[in-house]
């Protein structure tokens, strides 16, 4: 089997596994990223301590990522996915962001749309599922069409629909970084059902480890 990952300039495939796993941080080298910005490797993580993005070389529609990241005391990182720019900056910009936050220590931790497995700005999990700062958690987002899923250490905590009312209804109600975007009509990125993963440090260290992704069958229509 071969994974295919789309990308604007030509397809190119790499190797997947006969499960249909890809290794995103395959050996010592991160040859599925197109730039890392200030992530580099050590052994088998890929770390950051500074602003930042690391970039796919490919875009994805419908897939199952997971990974294992952790976060230092009163950090804040994310995973991006569906982004159809690859040069988004860090920031400003509105993204579809699974939140990695350090919950207990964190700066603006009080607003729930803002806290680990959000989706930042919009959309709040059902609860903390998470581990303490500085240990390793495990997660997974899972897209198929216009439904997501957030997961962390094994818990489903947050589930959406792009396309549904109450999400329509989420983004017009999301944080005054939010709103910002949607009053001035620039809001489709978060109904994206295509585009290029990112992984983000904004503030303190995040280390990732253990990141594989899956091509998802398509969902067939009225499923």
């Amino acid at each position: 089997n071969r994974f295919r990952f789309r990308s604007l300039e030509n397809r190119t495939e790499t190797s997947a596994n006969a499960d249909g796993w890809t290794d995103l941080l395959d050996g010592t080298g991160v040859d599925a990223w197109q730039k890392t910005g200030p992530f580099h490797r050590e052994g088998d993580l890929l770390i950051a301590g500074e602003q930042g993005l690391a970039v796919s070389r490919g875009q994805f529609d419908d897939f199952e990522l997971q990974f294992e990241w952790r976060i230092s005391q009163g950090g804040n990182a994310g995973v991006i996915y569906r982004q159809p720019d690859p040069n988004v900056p860090l920031s400003p910009a509105l993204n579809l962001e699974f939140q990695l936050l350090d919950n207990q220590g964190a700066r603006f931790n009080e607003d729930e749309r803002r806290q680990t497995a959000a989706v930042y700005g919009v959309l709040a999990p059902r609860r903390d599922a998470t581990m303490t700062a500085g240990q390793f958690n495990s997660s997974r987002i899972v897209c198929r069409g216009s439904r997501a899923e957030h997961w962390v250490n094994g818990e489903q905590v947050l589930t959406y629909d792009s396309e549904s009312p109450e999400w329509a209804a989420a983004i017009a109600a999301g944080t005054e970084d939010v709103k910002s975007y949607v009053d001035a009509g620039d809001d489709d990125v978060l109904r994206s059902q295509n585009g290029y993963l990112m992984l983000q440090c904004h503030t303190g260290d995040v280390a990732f480890r253990n990141v594989r992704i899956r091509e998802l069958p398509s969902p067939q229509p009225g499923g």
